[in-house]
């Protein structure tokens, strides 16, 4: 891992920190909710001369100097993709990530995808919550979104399983379908003060080369209602 500093003069090489396992993937968060961002780094490739369950490993490392800070291991699990948001009242951002089952390792998993919602900055597991597997293979690299759905001030996610796409929150196991299909990229304010959503709605298979399209959908659910 290297970093790149960005001045007035152009760029510069920063620290650069050498790992003896692959990483694949990194995203920058504020882990423990003092301002500046520290650097978040996922490996979780299966490797084929392994034991039959192999563990993912999620490290956190200084944002300035890149050094490590905490590792958390997930036990027979391997991470798809994720997000670092702030979802509860305890200063600091949270992992939210589609998760697969690692047991046996296989590069890919029929089941035991989950949603996990983990606090960084203490390793306490928020949310495990079953999904069924994304019926899109589109799904697999866009992470769950945080968007305030109510307008409360607290965050909710939205999630892509084989049912559609969802609202999630915290304190609760109900996953509340919502109206339209498609896979969240996100979500901008409407006219009305309420957010709407950012679907890309792509072919249903990787086969199928057909073009896709990117809407604007209400946050209501499924069926009517809010």
């Amino acid at each position: 891992i290297s970093m790149i500093e960005v001045g007035r003069r152009g760029l510069r090489m920063g620290p650069v920190v050498h790992f003896d396992h692959p990483v694949d993937e990194a995203l920058g968060a504020d882990v423990d909710g003092d301002g500046t961002a520290e650097l978040v780094l996922d490996s979780s490739a299966v490797d084929p001369t392994g034991p039959t369950c192999q563990s993912g490993l999620v490290s956190v490392l200084d944002g300035t100097t890149l050094a490590g800070r905490a590792a958390h291991v997930l036990l027979n699990a391997r991470v798809g993709v994720a997000a670092g948001v702030p979802l509860d009242d305890v200063p600091g951002a949270e992992l939210a990530a589609y998760t697969s089952g690692s047991c046996p390792a296989a590069p890919t998993s029929p089941g035991d995808h989950r949603l996990l919602v983990m606090r960084l900055v203490d390793r306490a597991v928020l949310r495990p919550r079953h999904l069924e597997a994304p019926s899109r293979i589109a799904a697999a690299a866009v992470p769950p979104v945080a968007v305030d759905a109510d307008g409360d001030g607290r965050l909710e996610l939205l999630v892509r399983d084989g049912q559609g796409t969802a609202l999630a929150a915290l304190g609760t196991d109900d996953l509340w379908p919502l109206a339209g299909d498609g896979v969240p990229l996100g979500a901008v304010p409407g006219l009305d003060g309420r957010p709407r959503v950012v679907l890309l709605e792509a072919p249903p298979l990787v086969t199928d080369p057909g073009p896709g399209a990117v809407r604007l959908a209400p946050l209501g659910r499924a069926g009517g209602g809010g």
